[in-house]
């Protein structure tokens, strides 16, 4: 630059790039959440996040892969508050167990927002294939981690000193001969940086996972979609209602059948 005093260098303005795909997704999770998917134009999200649509393109090819971040984001948030301790109780317990995953519900204004983006996503996906499959996988990954919550409400986890650990490798889990084991990849509440950990669960602790999760979302999606008539307190009692039998029976059946089976599954890692 040339000014009276003769040249002045200007150093150029550092981007963060992390820090500008982060802000052009909470914007399109705002949009989204007024217009939908399809409702949801570039220039729309450019507008919430005071850029240029050109600048929307410089992170994110299309809007495809936009998409896919809001998604990736949405699924972050819902497993950074699965690893938080929002309660005294311990997870360990089934009273701690549904406490927690009460926070996981449309709850506050944050999480009704969240669940009004991933509905929309869940109708998106029925027809897209790439988001479909996008969504499976990160329904795995939600999954998985109530698993590892499973294993610890099983094992007592928090009594042995494990709260806020994943399972211990040498610690053997008592299960029947009978449940075949199923491996899925699971994020360890503590994971190693750059490691990918895969835990083999006996069948029934993947079919629990699952009851859990589906009673989540059937419960999330009616105080979405008729939010005065499912208030707090309301999801809070249904989700009791639905979690306390279907915890006790896990939990009875695991020990009947510590009691009657000599043989033990250990959990195996696989560092990949």
């Amino acid at each position: 630059m040339l000014t009276i005093f003769g040249h002045i260098a200007v150093m150029p303005k550092i981007v963060d790039p992390i820090a500008q795909r982060k802000m052009i997704t909470t914007a399109a999770i705002a949009v989204i959440d007024v217009k939908g998917i399809d409702g949801a134009k570039l220039r729309d999200v450019a507008r919430a996040a005071r850029v240029t649509t050109g600048t929307i393109m410089h992170y994110f090819d299309s809007k495809q892969a936009m998409l896919v971040a809001v998604l990736d984001d949405i699924v972050g948030r819902t497993v950074a508050r699965m690893q938080q301790s929002h309660v005294k109780a311990s997870s360990a317990t089934i009273t701690g167990f549904i406490n927690e995953a009460i926070y996981q519900l449309p709850i506050n204004d944050a999480n009704r927002v969240e669940w009004r983006v991933w509905l929309a996503f869940c109708g998106a996906a029925i027809a897209d294939p790439e988001l479909l499959n996008i969504h499976r996988r990160h329904y795995r990954k939600i999954v998985s981690r109530v698993m590892i919550y499973l294993h610890r409400l099983r094992t007592g986890g928090a009594a042995n000193g494990n709260e806020g650990n994943a399972p211990d490798n040498d610690t053997p889990l008592r299960f029947s001969l009978r449940d075949s084991t199923i491996a899925v990849l699971a994020v360890p509440v503590r994971p190693m940086p750059g490691k990918t950990v895969k835990l083999t669960y006996p069948r029934q602790v993947h079919r629990c996972a699952e009851a859990v999760v589906a009673a989540l979302e059937g419960i999330g999606t009616r105080a979405t979609l008729d939010p005065e008539r499912w208030p707090l307190w309301c999801q809070a009692e249904a989700l009791v209602e639905m979690l306390t039998p279907m915890l006790n029976n896990f939990i009875q059946e695991s020990e009947k059948e510590e009691l009657s089976e000599k043989g033990y599954t250990k959990i195996e890692r696989l560092a990949a």
